[in-house]
């Protein structure tokens, strides 16, 4: 079987941070049931880098590495059970931004140099590989569209370049706005290729450094960390900008499978399910409507 090199590197991370301290040293023969069951409990008290907990989310991702390891062996563990997973209100992320909160990040970013990307990962959905990995060549600026054909992942060793797996590969259409952005991002990397002269390494990157070179993935972690700060809204993580971009969509009325292709979802119910959030203020808005259904008055 075929399986990606970053997939292979984060199935040995998951080994060796998170199974080989606790139960490395055990022979096959005594794994049973209870072993993971308190391996997983373990892991999720104290099983963090630095001794906190791990979230369940991860505590899951151990769990199908695991089954599926022993799969592969040809050993069945009859009744382990996988740890529940995070609430479903935050999938275990720290939030999703109103769209006044997205508004609030990006006019006090207005001269950031990544401006541009925070805008692709917020209304396109854009994941950090893609970001990173993202090139001139696939956009097309006169027609009004990305093709997020390639992203740019770390694993614990390397950087890899690769294509996205199944429907990740997507052409996204670009509305007029977002179109201008970028026609303002390239102005102003043209000038800093200008500048830099014959240390340019021109790789093609939309988003690189001044000499053309490009960024480290976590950079961009890095940066949105820090601007969510500066602009003074909720820290989020970067990923949950994908979880922004879906619930402002539903919201406004975008279909679902509509913003499944955008997301690059294979399935609609990830979309519906895992990336669209219940806002306080859609839920308000929602109490207003039925009390005025009840009220009898005019929605």
């Amino acid at each position: 079987m075929d399986v990606q090199e970053t997939t292979i590197a984060n199935y040995r991370d998951v080994i060796r941070c998170y199974v080989t301290p606790h139960i490395g040293a055990r022979q096959l023969y005594t794994i049973d049931r209870r072993v993971l069951h308190d391996l997983y409990r373990t892991l999720q008290q104290r099983g963090s880098r630095n001794g906190g907990p791990l979230s369940a989310t991860t505590v899951r991702i151990v769990h199908r590495v695991l089954m599926k390891a022993f799969k592969d062996v040809g050993v069945n563990l009859e009744g382990v059970r996988q740890p529940r997973p995070a609430q479903r209100e935050t999938m275990g992320r720290k939030g999703v931004w109103t769209p006044a909160e997205c508004v609030q990040f990006l006019e006090h970013h207005a001269d950031h140099r990544l401006r541009a990307a925070w805008v692709l990962a917020i209304i396109v959905g854009a994941r950090r590989g893609e970001l990173a990995g993202l090139k001139w060549h696939r956009i097309d600026l006169n027609r009004g569209f990305v093709l997020v054909h390639w992203q740019r992942t770390a694993t614990s060793t390397a950087v890899v370049e690769k294509e996205p797996k199944g429907k990740s590969k997507r052409a996204v259409a670009l509305g007029p706005a977002v179109v201008a952005e970028l026609r303002a991002h390239k102005g102003r990397q043209d000038g800093e290729k200008a500048v830099a002269g014959v240390v340019y390494r021109d790789g093609g990157y939309v988003f690189c450094r001044e000499d053309g070179q490009a960024y480290y993935p976590k950079y961009f972690t890095d940066q949105w960390a820090e601007a969510c700060g500066d602009a003074k809204v909720p820290i989020i993580a970067l990923h949950d900008a994908r979880h922004t971009s879906a619930t402002t969509g539903a919201d406004a009325g975008v279909p679902e499978h509509v913003m499944q292709r955008r997301l690059g979802h294979a399935d609609s119910r990830t979309t519906r399910e895992v990336y669209t959030h219940v806002l306080p203020e859609s839920e308000r808005k929602a109490a207003e409507i039925m009390e005025a259904i009840l009220r009898h008055d005019a929605i």
